[in-house]
């Protein structure tokens, strides 16, 4: 597989990933759009293919004398990522790896920006885009705080981002007497920096798993990566959410002077509703003037919760905590918070394994270290509020 087509694929999976989140959010027409553009890159991806096909059968049918060959069983020749997947197993099982390989790792790395050169003494892999496709989509629940904010993945582990200010327009003026025009305000910017952090934490994987086929080992490390992923992250954007200003919400008619006065128009629009399980059984059993539960089921799917046309969205009381012990409070974030928070995702992700180190030598297993890198930035405080509701 060329690398025009892996990236060809990848970007429909991130296009995928985009139009579920759009569907959840209710923005149908953003999410329609979001499948036209994927058509269009089906088609991309169906010529890329015939065109490998037609290079495939053209290289077949040249003489081999000289020619390098990758045997797999048979005379076809396997793609980096192919190979590279072979490397990336033997690791995670702690087997030595040979020059090759390691020429493969390096080749691999060299392709996909690593942090390291490919693979070392010790075993350093990076993991697949393919896996590293399929971590993202077994991270993505109703607890993975990043599908609610932006998330910008980035390539580098410093830089920075120009945003315009929110400020009041200021009109155009008059022409005076004699014809001078007057100068005029400027649009004001701010610059977003950000510093790639690398995380870390440690899979212990028993020596009997290690024998398991490969699509069993994979399963249980993405499916472990997957959740070390999304907690890392949550960690990170509750920090910056922590940041804002709390504001009390004692009744209904704080929750709309938020949707009404505090937050902007525009922000209003596109604002969620994020809450944990003690915040949203309050909501539910909270009741405007005339008596109306001020939470309804969204019309279009009655699984779903809104307060004025805008979803609520219940977060585990694990992951977004009640505060206070005799005096509790849970929190009832209002407002956009892609338009509030920006996540920089290093989607590098790299292990490292070992039989002897640590505690690995005294309970039999393979233990394997996951680093990955990201940060985040608050870009708009005005576009999110904090609100705490008191509990009785």
């Amino acid at each position: 597989m060329s690398r025009k087509l892996r990236e060809a694929l990848s970007k429909k999976e991130e296009l995928r990933g985009k139009a579920l989140a759009l569907v959840e959010e209710r923005k149908l027409d953003e999410a329609m759009t979001v499948k036209d553009e994927m058509k269009e890159l089906d088609k991309e991806i169906n010529l890329l293919r015939d065109l490998e096909d037609e290079d495939d059968e053209h290289r077949s049918m040249e003489p081999t004398s000289g020619a390098k060959k990758i045997e797999t069983g048979g005379s076809e020749e396997r793609s980096l990522e192919e190979r590279y997947n072979d490397v990336y197993l033997k690791a995670l099982r702690n087997k030595s790896i040979s020059m090759d390989e390691r020429s493969t790792a390096h080749e691999y790395g060299q392709e996909h920006r690593a942090l390291t050169e490919g693979t070392g003494e010790d075993g350093g892999v990076l993991v697949p885009v393919d896996q590293q496709t399929k971590i993202n989509e077994l991270k993505r629940t109703d607890d993975d705080l990043s599908q609610y904010v932006n998330v910008e993945p980035v390539t580098t582990l410093s830089g920075s981002r120009v945003v315009e200010k929110l400020a009041d327009m200021v009109p155009f003026q008059d022409l005076d007497a004699e014809g001078n025009i007057k100068k005029t305000d400027n649009p004001k910017f701010k610059t977003v920096a950000y510093t790639i952090a690398q995380k870390y934490g440690i899979l212990p994987i028993s020596n009997t798993l290690k024998k398991a086929g490969d699509k069993t080992l994979t399963s249980y490390v993405n499916k472990w990566l997957a959740k070390k992923k999304r907690a890392t992250h949550n960690a990170g954007i509750l920090a910056k959410l922590a940041t804002l200003t709390k504001k009390a919400i004692t009744s209904f008619d704080d929750i709309k002077r938020i949707f009404n006065v505090d937050l902007d128009p525009a922000i209003t629009a596109s604002s969620i509703v994020l809450t944990n399980q003690d915040g949203f059984n309050h909501l539910d059993t909270m009741k405007d003037t005339d008596g109306k539960y001020i939470m309804q089921p969204d019309p279009k799917d009655a699984t779903k919760m809104q307060i004025k046309g805008r979803r609520v969205v219940m977060i585990s009381n694990k992951v977004l905590k009640t505060t206070g012990t005799t005096t509790k409070k849970a929190p009832v974030i209002i407002g956009d918070l892609k338009e509030a928070i920006t996540l920089f995702d290093f989607e590098t992700m790299e292990l490292l394994s070992t039989n002897v180190g640590g505690d690995a030598f005294t309970r039999n297993t393979t233990d394997t270290r996951a680093i990955l890198g990201f940060d985040t930035q608050m870009v708009d405080d005005g576009a999110a509020i904090y609100g705490e509701i008191t509990l009785a």
